[in-house]
């Protein structure tokens, strides 16, 4: 269970976790591939005794048309609503941690809920009855860039058992270094979370199949900088926690973030719903006063990405952010730089755009600039 809120700060031991190389690798979470497996089957069990069950009428009532063409059960029809994938992060959202040499970031109005090594661990509001919402309505994941002991430990503490509920945990292992560090600390180097390696299933063991996830279904909350090579509005970026804050209401029944995935648990479209709902920052785009730093650090992956595939045989994507519009142009043919245009969607006149998705690269010197690697 989660610790007790009290006057004294403590130092938690880490917690030993066990288990088979692979699932280490994946963070899978075994009890929650469980839970997932037994629930499939339990749907599948009811579609096929639904679909074998006679339809009766009782007595000589004679029901009417239109109830008898309402008989067919939501079961074999199979529309039952697929719950979307929501990834989140640990520290910012659920949790404020504080390390004991960086002062600036330690509250001065309230007492940690707990220490773990040297990082001081403040507990948002709201943040365990908001992951039980969030475990009703969505298949949850968590993703952290910090590392696996200082992740486990501190998870342990906020969530309790609760935590063995996420589909996937996620640590500093699965991210993409970028080779660049933070610009708002020179000494933390920059990690990007990638949603090609969900949807790809970079990591086998993710209890889903393949091509279940897309940028269509699923939602990562994180900070901008570190979706650079994602398709837009796949994320959203809340302000981290300040624990300064006695009123913070974020996480609460009624606060911002739960009626934003109120909204997205009921959407058809991820994409779609995070445009039309604005929350937090907003995504890292041309207009961006670190733009030409990002820039470079988009350039540089995907040219390794670049490098290290075999042709252009495969479909690239190339996402161009027009002020707080999307253009997304699908390419393919590509054969001695020629380039056969598959399908545009809405392209506005005035643009600013970059490259944002392998095996393109961006440059912001001018409006548009694409890089061809052969």
């Amino acid at each position: 269970m989660s610790s007790t809120k009290t006057n004294k700060v403590w130092r938690i031991k880490t917690p030993i976790v066990t288990s088979n190389h692979h699932q280490k690798q994946a963070g899978v979470n075994t009890d929650a591939v469980a839970s997932v497996d037994h629930c499939t089957t339990s749907q599948h069990n009811e579609n096929k005794a639904g679909a074998n069950a006679p339809v009766t009428n009782s007595g000589d009532i004679e029901q009417p048309k239109d109830e008898k063409q309402t008989l067919i059960s939501l079961h074999q029809l199979n529309i039952v609503p697929k719950k979307k994938l929501l990834v989140i992060p640990l520290r910012g959202i659920l949790v404020h941690r504080a390390h004991l040499s960086r002062e600036l970031t330690i509250s001065k109005n309230r007492r940690p809920d707990f220490c773990y090594g040297n990082f001081l661990v403040y507990k948002r509001p709201y943040c365990v009855d908001f992951m039980k919402f969030c475990f009703q309505r969505f298949h949850v994941g968590l993703w952290s860039s910090a590392i696996e002991k200082n992740l486990q430990g501190i998870l342990t503490n906020v969530m309790g058992d609760l935590k063995n509920k996420f589909l996937f945990t996620w640590d500093q292992e699965h991210c993409t270094d970028s080779g660049f560090m933070c610009l708002d600390n020179k000494d933390k180097p920059l990690f990007l979370k990638e949603l090609n390696h969900l949807w790809e299933k970079k990591y086998p063991n993710l209890p889903w199949c393949d091509g279940e996830y897309s940028a269509s279904n699923t939602l990562l909350i994180t900070t901008p900088e570190k979706t650079l090579l994602n398709p837009p509005n796949t994320a959203i970026y809340p302000l981290s926690y300040d624990p300064k804050n006695k009123k913070d209401d974020f996480l609460g029944p009624k606060g911002d973030l739960r009626v934003f995935l109120e909204g997205l648990a009921d959407a058809e479209d991820v994409q779609t719903y995070v445009q039309d709902h604005p929350i937090g920052e907003p995504e890292i785009m041309p207009s961006h006063p670190d733009w030409e730093y990002y820039c470079k650090i988009i350039c540089a992956l995907n040219k390794n990405k670049t490098d290290q595939s075999l042709g252009f045989a495969d479909l690239g994507c190339i996402y161009f952010r027009i002020g707080f519009a999307h253009v997304s142009l699908l390419f393919s043919s590509l054969h001695n730089h020629k380039i056969k245009l598959i399908k545009t969607h809405h392209i506005s006149y005035h643009l600013s755009a970059y490259c944002s998705y392998w095996p393109f690269n961006a440059a912001s010197n001018i409006g548009l600039v694409i890089g061809l690697y052969t």
